[in-house]
């Protein structure tokens, strides 16, 4: 506070020399602050304050500096390292919040780094005060997560390891770290698919010297997971499940995509819950597809209580 009204008084002052000297408009140093006059006998002078902008993690050109972080999908602490001094850039997304959008953005961004493996290294990194917590919830949405990045957790609780930065307030932070220098960073506290997939792929292909992929190709990557906007329609969904002439193979498939969606989305896991135990409570699991069918009916109504 006692600062604050230094700058306030220094200000003051400032403009009084300023509009002697016939100065129009100048910048303080000593705050971000922008002083401006009408003309140069004005004493009286706006103060426009600059809005902050919010930054998480390190900054494009700085240093990343190593930090700890233990395996997501086993239990242990052991040291997973990543190969930030590589010249071979690596995408590091840390998930400050498990959301519905964090995680469409995330499928689209981790669909086109495994794509691009040859290119670029990638991993996941989530942010937690309740590890334990956090490794069970990953151990349900495994068949969800993405099989070729590196997949960890931060010992070091929701804000990661001090040296990083981060900003809790984020909902995603997306670092691109290139031989340990800082060369691309997004800070996102709405993640939007639909507008970010696009720069950060871009700015990635960019730091990889490959070639930027077009929207069309990033519309592949997201391949059916156009499923995640808007209402997701039970029915819809669970009816490839439950075919009586699909395979065990065909079946598989159609039972990840309703594990995943299960696995963003509360809601619709408390349907699926529910109508699968209304159908085993009313002993009319028979009636509903194959063998293979009827095991995810089943899970799903145990599962989702």
């Amino acid at each position: 506070m006692v600062l604050y009204f230094w700058e306030l008084y220094a200000t003051r002052v400032t403009c009084g020399l300023v509009a002697w000297l016939g100065i129009g408009t100048m910048h303080c140093s000593i705050c971000p602050q922008l002083i401006q006059f009408t003309n140069a006998s004005e004493v009286n002078c706006r103060i426009h304050l600059v809005q902050d902008e919010e930054f998480s993690g390190p900054q494009v050109g700085e240093d990343c500096p190593d930090f700890a972080l233990h395996s997501l999908l086993h239990d242990s602490d052991e040291q997973v390292d990543l190969p930030l001094r590589e010249e071979k850039p690596t995408v590091i997304i840390f998930v400050h919040e498990i959301t519905r959008p964090a995680f469409g953005l995330i499928r689209t961004l981790a669909s086109y780094l495994e794509s691009e493996q040859d290119h670029v290294h990638g991993a996941i990194v989530f942010l937690t005060d309740d590890i334990n917590e956090t490794r069970r919830w990953a151990k349900v949405a495994s068949s969800s997560l993405p099989k070729n990045l590196i997949l960890a957790v931060s010992p070091d609780g929701k804000e990661g390891d001090g040296s990083l930065g981060l900003n809790r307030k984020m909902t995603l932070t997306i670092l691109l770290v290139k031989g340990q220098k800082v060369v691309g960073n997004f800070a996102l506290v709405q993640p939007s698919d639909q507008v970010d997939a696009i720069k950060i792929c871009r700015r990635i292909a960019d730091a990889a010297g490959i070639e930027a992929p077009s929207e069309s190709r990033i519309s592949e990557l997201r391949g059916g997971e156009s499923l995640q906007r808007g209402e997701v329609n039970l029915r819809t969904l669970l009816v490839p499940v439950i075919r009586v002439e699909a395979s065990m193979e065909e079946i598989q498939i159609a039972a990840e995509k309703v594990q995943r969606e299960a696995d963003m989305n509360p809601e619709f896991r408390r349907q699926l819950g529910e109508a699968c135990r209304r159908i085993v409570d009313a002993e009319k699991l028979e009636n509903y597809g194959n063998e293979h069918s009827q095991a995810w009916i089943k899970k799903w109504a145990d599962e989702y209580r």
